[in-house]
């Protein structure tokens, strides 16, 4: 089974839960689900942890980027994904200051249901 990682900000939370939701529909696993957690009461480390062992053991990283935010974090996982030659699809323009964002294995899908019509078709 392929698995996947969805990284997003918090304030994307539904966006990344849906997304989850979908890409489990289809067969495709989960490495880490995140968006249970909250660093404050679950520990930073603990968080920083699970979410890159997540990030590094997933087959592609998906990364949620639809408003224009801080995606500190997601940056991170975005930079274990390529540090690892993993595919990276980005999904919106949040991310497009970013000079990553045109890396050779780096997809931009302009919404969700692009994605997963490319999901359906490769994986």
């Amino acid at each position: 089974m392929v698995k996947a990682y969805v990284a997003g900000k918090f304030e994307e939370k539904p966006a990344v839960k849906e997304l989850m939701s979908d890409l489990l529909e289809m067969g495709v696993g989960i490495t880490h689900d995140w968006t249970p957690t909250d660093s404050r009461i679950d520990g930073k480390k603990t968080c920083a942890v699970n979410d890159a062992h997540g990030a590094a053991s997933a087959d592609f990283v998906v990364i949620v980027a639809t408003k224009r935010l801080n995606y500190a974090g997601s940056y991170v996982e975005f930079g274990i994904a390529l540090g690892k030659d993993k595919p990276v699809y980005v999904i919106g323009n949040g991310m497009d200051r970013c000079l990553f964002v045109n890396h050779p294995t780096v997809i931009k899908f302009s919404n969700k249901n692009d994605f997963l019509d490319y999901v359906k078709s490769n994986y």
